[in-house]
């Protein structure tokens, strides 16, 4: 059944959009931060996990929205390579290793960042042959799988001392290890009341003292960005803005429905331009990217409006 809209989750999206580009901005606190800021996209996988059943899982409409990703997904993909054309003054031609990163493990070579997006249509993908086949209590199994091996490899990676290659954390930032799981998760969360809230507060506060310890405290040296208190961590605060309902909507929370993802696919962009600008040591560079890349997104989504509305009426004469 669709259940009336809880904006809280709109202003999360907006929440979590800004720590992305925090995460990915220099700055002298930005390693204080990391504990914090890396929560965002396992958070972001937890809200379509949650949105996804809370509606009737169809074949059809799973299939869709899948469809519809890898097609963000391709146009993203299309963007970085003329901005790696730009900046280099050369095409970025893949070889045999980079496809197979790129297909088995989504790893998108030309930003780093664009995985999010394959691995989230490759989610779809697979709940919606598990709901095909009527078989979606598989989910739960992988999701679990996918955890367990996670953290075995992440703990051989530790103690071993295994060299921390960019080729080594993209095999474990993928659909399997990371999409799966989270949104597996996000699907178990439910709305509270009141009283609940603040418990849940409390715990996102204490895990949140254990993620910066963790990191700032210990220098665990983890195979890739979900650590030790990232998932904890990200469900409490994703659990936090579904108890905290706002039932209308405002600035902030149409900035996360309309345009977080819009600032997730082009603020590194925004980012190396400001940092070639004003150097890697100043504290303002997060801030005004995501400012500046919400200013792009809104006149891009402007611009896809108008051009939608002029193609639709010249079908209607």
């Amino acid at each position: 059944m669709q259940q009336e809209r809880n904006y809280s989750i709109d202003l999360l999206k907006t929440i979590l959009a800004f720590l992305i580009v925090l995460h990915h901005s220099p700055s002298p606190f930005h390693d204080t931060m990391q504990p914090i800021t890396t929560c965002a996209v396992p958070t972001f996988f937890m809200i379509s996990g949650f949105l996804i059943f809370r509606k009737e899982i169809s074949f059809k409409r799973i299939m869709k929205n899948a469809i519809r990703i890898m097609k963000i997904f391709l146009g993203a993909l299309l963007i970085f390579y003329i901005w790696f054309w730009i900046r280099h003054e050369e095409l970025y031609i893949p070889n045999f290793k980079d496809i197979c990163l790129m297909v088995f493990a989504n790893n998108e070579p030309l930003s780093g960042h664009l995985w999010y997006l394959m691995a989230y249509a490759y989610a779809l993908i697979v709940i919606a042959i598990f709901t095909l086949k009527g078989k979606m209590q598989y989910l739960k199994y992988i999701a679990i799988i996918g955890l367990v091996l996670y953290f075995l490899f992440d703990i051989w990676h530790i103690y071993c001392n295994v060299p921390k290659y960019l080729t080594l954390v993209y095999c474990f930032r993928n659909f399997f290890f990371t999409a799966i799981p989270m949104m597996f998760i996000g699907s178990t969360v439910v709305d509270r009341n009141s009283i609940r809230t603040k418990t849940i507060a409390v715990w996102l506060i204490f895990f949140s003292i254990c993620a910066w310890v963790e990191m700032n405290s210990f220098h665990v040296n983890h195979i890739a960005d979900v650590y030790f208190f990232t998932i904890p961590l990200s469900f409490f605060l994703f659990s936090l803005f579904v108890n905290c309902k706002i039932r209308k909507p405002n600035i902030l929370t149409k900035c996360g429905e309309k345009y977080s993802l819009y600032i997730y696919i082009l603020h590194p962009i925004i980012i190396k331009l400001l940092t070639n600008e004003f150097g890697r040591d100043t504290y303002f560079v997060g801030m005004m990217s995501f400012m500046l890349t919400l200013l792009v997104s809104v006149l891009y989504a402007v611009f896809k409006n108008k051009i939608k509305s002029i193609a639709n009426n010249s079908k209607s004469i």
